[in-house]
């Protein structure tokens, strides 16, 4: 089982943690994207939104 890891907000001014920030996404992106496809199958629109704003 994979630990579980939460996407950080991302900080307008703060540099490092702006690069944490995207980072941790880009870790998580392959994880992220056919799991928001599996809950939009399930008639859930913001799931599918999230996902076209991401691809």
């Amino acid at each position: 089982m994979e630990r579980r890891t939460k996407l950080e907000t991302l900080c307008e001014t703060r540099w490092a943690a702006r690069a944490d920030a995207i980072f941790t996404f880009k870790a998580s992106f392959g994880t992220a994207v056919p799991t928001l496809e599996d809950i939009a199958q399930h008639n859930d629109a913001k799931a599918g939104a999230y996902k076209a704003a991401i691809t």
